[in-house]
């Protein structure tokens, strides 16, 4: 059985679309639906929230502590919603 081949940026963006961003997308529209997320515009949103999350799973093949980075990381993405979320203040 043949299958094509699509390969680079597009196809990568195509799985990651269809998947972890596609799931973070749809989170953050959610909480945005109910009044729990104020940032417009809900896809770059996502895209720089997964891209965090990217690299803290590079530097956890390199940490000798992934667990303690591990929680470090949930804290500092939990922050970065909640500061995007109606009535936080600096």
């Amino acid at each position: 059985m043949k299958t094509s081949r699509v390969s680079g940026t597009d196809r990568c963006q195509e799985i990651s679309a269809a998947r972890a961003s596609g799931l973070l997308i749809n989170g953050l529209a959610e909480l945005r639906k109910t009044g729990k997320f104020d940032f417009e515009n809900v896809e770059l949103a996502a895209r720089l929230i997964g891209s965090m999350i990217c690299e803290a799973a590079l530097a956890l093949t390199e940490s000798e502590r992934p667990s303690q980075l591990r929680r470090q990381t949930n804290v500092f993405i939990d922050q970065i919603i909640a500061a995007l979320s109606p009535g936080y203040r600096l």
